[in-house]
């Protein structure tokens, strides 16, 4: 995602078996190089938990800066029941979206 002189990067998977083509760093590297030319400045890789320490390796091999991030979720709790009587419905609507905080989830 483009913003001003940001770039949002989301990094995707890759298989085990496939690391080591670096098909993914090549990729990165052509995009960061197109980004430059036409202006943007900060390439920002998103957050990445402390436990995620190949994540955590690869970011540093592009030179990145360290930050901390901080999460902010709102939830309306008089929707919740209403949310929940529908949760199939929901998830059906918005796959792979965050919708409710964990700790409100039933299990």
């Amino acid at each position: 995602m483009y913003h001003k002189n940001f770039i949002e990067y989301f990094i995707p998977a890759i298989k085990e078996e496939y690391r080591n083509t670096q098909v993914l760093s090549y990729i990165i590297y052509n995009c960061m190089e197109e980004a430059w030319r036409k202006g943007y400045r900060i390439w920002n890789w998103g957050g990445t938990h402390l436990e995620q320490l190949i994540l955590m390796r690869f970011k540093k091999k592009w030179a990145n800066s360290l930050s901390y991030y901080y999460y902010i979720t709102f939830f309306n709790l008089k929707k919740y029941e209403l949310l929940l009587s529908n949760f199939k419905d929901v998830i059906k609507i918005f796959n792979f979206y965050y919708i409710i905080p964990y700790r409100y989830l039933k299990t």
